[in-house]
């Protein structure tokens, strides 16, 4: 527990350990969210937005991902079959859903709200509109709203076919090439913000 947050390992579906922060509300809360990350993210990125929720009298919970974070990558606590990247929309859904469920649960009446920011604004608009679970209708019933902050999205206008093509054939002949990475100077204009994006 800090000044700012309440941490916790807590089970998931498939018994999958994840760690979470919940941000709380000084009283009964007016709104609840439950936010999801982006790609190769972790929650400990978004502390500087998120405490400033319970100052508006909104709880704001989340989780690193399966595949992220702490959930991934913190050896003494995180499942024997966890490893950085490994996820899928099922149990991304499935998970999105077992925490909406605990929310609703622990604040019955409170209007909760999912928010998501870049892959994870993409994993909210998708909660909402696949065609088969999960997430259950009782699952999506639970929300008052979505949030959508940058979604990650799939392209409605695709590469032309021969260059998804030629990089398809590139990708199969030499699939884990490592590019350079920019060590992230763009990522925020704010002083000291890059020291939040190291896990």
């Amino acid at each position: 527990m800090t000044d700012t947050f309440k941490e916790e390992w807590m089970t998931g579906p498939e018994g999958h350990q994840f760690y979470t922060r919940t941000y709380a509300a000084p009283a009964v809360p007016s709104a609840i969210i439950l936010f999801v990350h982006g790609f190769a993210e972790h929650i400990g990125r978004y502390e500087h937005i998120h405490s400033k929720y319970p100052t508006r009298n909104i709880t704001l919970f989340t989780f690193d991902q399966r595949g992220y974070g702490r959930t991934a990558l913190d050896v003494a606590h995180r499942s024997k079959d966890s490893a950085y990247g490994k996820t899928n929309w099922t149990w991304q859904m499935g998970d999105i859903e077992h925490f909406a469920t605990y929310l609703a649960k622990e604040h019955p009446g409170v209007p909760l709200f999912l928010m998501g920011h870049s892959m994870g604004g993409g994993l909210v608009l998708a909660y909402f509109t696949r065609p088969s679970a999960p997430p259950s209708e009782e699952g999506v019933k639970l929300f008052s709203g979505v949030i959508s902050c940058s979604p990650f999205l799939t392209l409605t206008t695709p590469k032309p076919k021969l260059l998804r093509w030629t990089g398809a054939k590139l990708a199969s002949l030499a699939p884990y090439t490592p590019f350079p990475a920019d060590p992230g100077v763009e990522v925020s204009l704010e002083r000291g913000m890059m020291s939040t994006c190291v896990v």
